[in-house]
């Protein structure tokens, strides 16, 4: 994942789940989420510690106090959905670095995202059409 991706679903959960805009959280600053991606932290899993440091609580579900509703990995792949503005999702096709195959997301502008299927490696990356059909 790069970090206009990271930034766009963070924002996008941030609003969605929090009713917070990035800019008002550290993930508004390029720095931060380099690191989060260095380490391989999802926007998800960053979300959820940011929620437990300083006590955010959701808008779109009852938490009572003392109880926090994690987000899921659900929760990141609809906010990608979103945020990355996909029109269609499709079947398997291209393969990973690692030799599998990976599933991918077309997006407005014909980029396709792909996730590696192997659940050791989940690469991911996106291609162009010219890339995809080369």
């Amino acid at each position: 994942m790069n970090l206009e991706n990271f930034k766009a679903i963070c924002s996008y959960m941030l609003q969605k789940h929090y009713g917070i805009q990035l800019v008002d959280t550290h993930y508004g600053k390029d720095s931060v989420c380099q690191r989060e991606l260095a380490y391989d932290i999802r926007p998800h899993e960053a979300l959820n510690e940011y929620a437990e440091d300083f006590a955010a609580l959701r808008i779109d579900v009852q938490e009572r106090p003392g109880q926090r509703i994690a987000l899921t990995i659900a929760d990141e792949q609809a906010a990608m959905s979103e945020a990355l503005s996909v029109v269609e999702a499709t079947s398997s096709c291209m393969y990973c670095s690692c030799g599998s195959k990976t599933r991918y997301l077309v997006m407005k502008d014909r980029r396709q995202h792909h996730t590696c299927m192997n659940r050791s490696c989940r690469r991911e990356f996106i291609a162009t059409d010219e890339t995809a059909h080369a």
